[in-house]
């Protein structure tokens, strides 16, 4: 059985106190679960190991169905999806939060760059300055 790590457990009782991850071995992906007091047929799942009944929050996958890695960028998806309320699925958050990194990392190539360029000015005008004449 697999096991999230310590981080992401911490992140997520932020994001929803309720909520856990929740490693599926059928589907070979992750599911963020709640567990509910009794079994509904059709609604819920219920876990030999933990002995306990859940009901499937989010499933942890791109939009092709591949299982997507317990990171950052999953808990960042569902901090938008929890702060939205709608009904898209998670691949959508996901992909919001992969365009979301590309801005900010061109805007730091941007600024690099600039800052980059300030220097060399800055240094070409001194290395052209006569000091003694």
């Amino acid at each position: 059985m697999r096991t999230p790590e310590h981080w992401f457990l911490e992140d997520l009782k932020l994001i929803n106190p309720k909520v856990y991850p929740h490693w599926s071995s059928r589907y070979k992906k992750w599911f963020i679960v709640k567990d509910f007091h009794k079994r509904i047929g059709g609604l819920t799942y219920y876990d030999p190991v933990a002995g306990k009944n859940f009901i499937v929050e989010v499933v942890l996958e791109d939009e092709k169905g591949k299982a997507v890695p317990l990171d950052g960028k999953v808990l960042r998806a569902l901090r938008k999806m929890s702060y939205e309320k709608n009904n898209l699925r998670f691949y959508n958050f996901l992909n919001e939060v992969d365009k979301e990194e590309e801005e900010r990392a061109e805007k730091a190539q941007k600024i690099r760059r600039e800052m980059q360029a300030d220097f060399l000015r800055k240094a070409n005008k001194f290395m052209t300055k006569t000091v003694f004449t």
